[in-house]
């Protein structure tokens, strides 16, 4: 299993810089940045057989539906796994913020990494306005596991 870690996110000038580890096993194999000209992901490896362990790691995942286009099977790549581990640790750390202050949630058809937002902190009123508006197709966010700030409000239902 591979993850990224320590994920350091600098934004200057309209420009979006980051590093992280490639872990395996709680191994750090690799080193993920931007590349120079910033649109892309470069992986340094730490052992010479390292990038083909994790290539033979990706083709044994499934394809992966494009989070950027409708019925659009991915093949992982090297690039695209990182990438794809970066967004998710920026749409966490994203929706934990966001949860403290507004009401977030999406709906199922709603694409991946698509979610709509009330300016209101979230309270059991606008549980059962969602709820009501939407039906069993809302997905509130603010019940999520690491968006949770008020247990009451989760529970009361």
């Amino acid at each position: 299993m591979y993850k990224i870690t320590n994920l350091l996110i600098n934004r200057e000038a309209g420009e979006t810089e980051y590093t992280c580890f490639l872990v395996a096993s709680n191994k750090i194999v690799g080193h993920c940045f931007a590349d120079e000209e910033g649109d892309g992901i470069r992986i340094l490896y730490i052992e010479d057989d390292a990038e083909q362990k994790f290539c033979q790691y990706l083709e044994s995942l499934p394809p992966f539906e494009n989070p950027y286009a409708e019925n659009d099977l991915v093949t992982w790549t090297p690039e695209f796994f990182v990438g794809e581990q970066i967004a998710d640790v920026e749409e966490r750390r994203w929706l934990r913020r966001a949860c403290r202050t507004k009401t977030v949630f999406r709906l199922s058809k709603d694409r991946r990494r698509h979610f709509r937002t009330l300016d209101s902190v979230y309270n059991p009123n606008l549980k059962e306005y969602l709820l009501r508006t939407f039906g069993d197709g809302v997905q509130i966010m603010n019940e999520q596991k690491g968006c949770r700030h008020d247990t009451k409000v989760a529970q009361s239902t």
